[in-house]
């Protein structure tokens, strides 16, 4: 059984239906705004936190953040009241977006003033490395002198007993490849002063200094800056017993060349705090022997002390 509905209610249902739909695609453009917002904060908050990152330096920075993501908070809050506040929080997004920029240009340059201190600070470890060395040269140099210092009053016991002309008389006419650095030690550079780490007769020599000038000017040894710091043992080879002309290396730190008298008294010639001396063989405990390499023709460029 048919039902006959007015017309009259059926225009005013469909009138309702109608403006029921107008009224949710009214809603739509709101609900994308209110995405793009999410959207935006959700941004906002990313590079809030790439901020936040630079610890001290950007702690101002880092609070104005904190200060903007409340008041946005606040709009969202606000947003749920009313769909009217939602070009106040664009506002927002839009000064965020701009603190942002302004976040980025201040993040890099506070990069920038980082690079600058880690230059700074390398610089600041390459001088206190060198003071470290200094400190190093410093220290060996005054240990050297105290200890030469106690051993003043035994000196006179070290010394070789001998006629130094006669030796080197003797040596020159026996020995005149290992006479020619013996004679250049005494007779050329027999005034020069001791230094610690000294390398030529300018500034002077400390033992080991004087035995490598030595053997490089005599042709003995090519490249002395690889045999200063203990490591002759790198160019020389060892030997169990001294031969005329040998480096002796005493444990004290001495660097000696072994010679023999016409008695055949054994001795030992080289620089020492004191200058260049002459001292028994066996004046100090020996830490190793070096055999020297003569040639059948040795001669020595040797620059006299001035």
């Amino acid at each position: 059984m048919e039902t006959n509905i007015p017309a009259d209610e059926v225009q005013v249902e469909q009138s309702d239906q109608v403006e029921a739909e107008m009224h949710a695609g009214d809603q739509r453009p709101a609900i994308y705004r209110l995405a793009l917002l999410l959207i935006s904060i959700l941004a906002l908050m990313y590079f809030s936190l790439r901020i936040s990152g630079d610890q001290r330096k950007l702690s101002q920075l880092e609070q104005t953040n904190q200060a903007l993501q409340e008041e946005v908070a606040d709009y969202i809050e606000r947003l749920k009241i009313t769909a009217g506040q939602l070009d106040l929080v664009m506002n927002a997004v839009t000064q965020a977006r701009m603190q942002r920029d302004s976040g980025q240009k201040g993040l890099r340059e506070m990069e920038d003033r980082v690079a600058e201190s880690r230059l700074a600070r390398e610089a600041l470890e390459k001088q206190a490395n060198a003071y470290r060395i200094q400190i190093e040269y410093l220290s060996k140099a005054l240990e050297q002198a105290e200890t030469a210092l106690k051993e003043a009053a035994n000196l006179p016991g070290y010394l070789y007993p001998g006629s130094y002309a006669q030796a080197a008389e003797f040596i020159a006419s026996a020995y005149p490849n290992q006479g020619e650095i013996l004679v250049g030690m005494v007779g050329t550079l027999g005034e020069t002063k001791w230094k610690f780490a000294g390398s030529d007769p300018e500034e002077g020599f400390d033992s080991e200094g004087m035995a490598v000038y030595l053997l490089a000017n005599c042709g003995l040894i090519i490249d002395p800056a690889a045999a200063v710091g203990g490591r002759l043992g790198e160019i020389l080879e060892p030997a169990s017993a001294p031969g005329v002309g040998d480096l002796v290396e005493y444990k004290e730190g001495y660097y000696m060349f072994f010679y023999l008298d016409p008695e055949g008294m054994p001795f030992v010639a080289g620089m020492t705090p004191y200058g260049v001396q002459l001292f028994k063989y066996e004046f100090k405990e020996i830490a190793q022997i070096f055999q020297v390499p003569y040639g059948e023709k040795t001669q020595c460029a040797l620059n006299p002390n001035p």
